[in-house]
């Protein structure tokens, strides 16, 4: 197995799940992630790692999560980067999140820096392979309530798919790259 056939794996188990977990925030989801692939390695016996906040480049923003052979000698390639957004849903009631954290949007589609932005995981996963730093990058956004989704619909379609089976009302956009 090619470790972007197991981060495939785990992204179709996490769609699958989803609602079997509570999440707060991006780091939720980045966890639930690290950890069925940590338990998919050990599994499989699979020649790979898996990391969170991986510094890519010296100096720079760390990457969310990072899947690397254990062989790897470089500190600066990987298999496959993967950068995560989340939004949770401004519907959401309960006691689970705090009064306002709900009204205005936690991520930005974009910024003038291009970063901290879902733009700006967008061109960084495409920069981590056009670099040669990862064999393959995701930039990943859950938009839970699909705040983002009628805005930014058909952003870069040859590129971008919005996957809506995650759950009613919950619309995922998916930037794969190499482009396959």
């Amino acid at each position: 197995m090619e470790a972007k056939e197991l981060f495939d794996e785990a992204l179709e188990w996490l769609k699958k799940n989803y609602n079997k977990h509570d999440f707060f925030n991006e780091r939720d989801i980045e966890y639930r992630l690290h950890k069925y692939i940590k338990d998919k390695i050990s599994e499989k016996n699979l020649p790979f790692q898996v990391f969170n906040d991986w510094p890519l480049e010296s100096g720079r923003k760390y990457v969310d999560l990072v899947i690397r052979k254990k062989d790897e000698t470089s500190d600066f390639k990987v298999e496959v980067a993967i950068e995560l957004k989340y939004e949770p849903d401004k519907k959401r009631g309960g006691d689970d999140l705090r009064k306002g954290k709900l009204e205005q949007s936690t991520v930005f589609w974009c910024n003038k820096q291009g970063q901290s932005s879902v733009e700006g995981d967008i061109k960084r996963a495409h920069d981590y392979v056009w670099d040669k730093k990862a064999t393959a990058a995701y930039a990943i956004f859950v938009d839970e309530g699909c705040r983002f989704y009628y805005k930014h619909k058909h952003d870069k379609p040859d590129v971008a798919k919005w996957d809506e089976g995650w759950k009613k009302g919950m619309a995922v956009l998916i930037v794969k790259y190499p482009l396959v």
